[in-house]
């Protein structure tokens, strides 16, 4: 299969088999410049990505069921945040949707506002005309960072003992 095919499905780089490590390093430090995960951080490091006030409220402050929650979005998360990375590179626009409202409960839950934001700009994208650019793009990489940014931070701070 020639590498065209893929650059006009939308993926960034090609690479083929075989290839060097050098070849390999190349192509995976040019995708993380093209969008550095670090720039993102820094972007929102000042920011809470996630807050605990609706958990604690509908809870009555029971820790073991926050906890439940947190571990609930620790564990099933990344399968969708994985999900919308494969329809994203497929540009598969019902799975982008399926996936959006299948993630919108735990953002609500966690308070998660810039998350929020992210996802209706994605989702308004999608529900007209189903535009998936390059402005979509930084939405889901933004979006991704903070959830598993997010993801991190509770394992650390509120799941550390399980």
């Amino acid at each position: 299969v020639s590498q065209s095919r893929y650059l006009d499905l939308g993926f960034r780089q090609c690479l083929s088999k075989p290839f060097t490590e050098i070849s390999l390093h190349n192509v995976l430090l040019d995708a993380m410049m093209a969008h550095p995960v670090e720039q993102i951080f820094h972007e929102i490091q000042d920011q809470a990505f996630y807050q605990l006030s609706y958990l604690e409220g509908i809870s009555n402050g029971k820790r073991e069921f926050i906890n439940k929650m947190l571990k609930l979005f620790v564990d099933n998360t990344p399968a969708l945040i994985e999900e919308l990375e494969t329809a994203f590179k497929y540009r598969d626009i019902d799975s982008l949707k399926k996936n959006l409202h299948k993630i919108k409960p735990a953002l609500s839950n966690l308070v998660m506002t810039e998350c929020k934001n992210l996802h209706a700009a994605m989702d308004n994208k999608l529900q007209n005309g189903g535009v998936i650019d390059k402005e979509f793009d930084d939405y889901l990489l933004k979006f991704n960072a903070l959830v598993k940014l997010t993801i991190e931070d509770i394992k650390k701070t509120h799941l550390k003992d399980s």
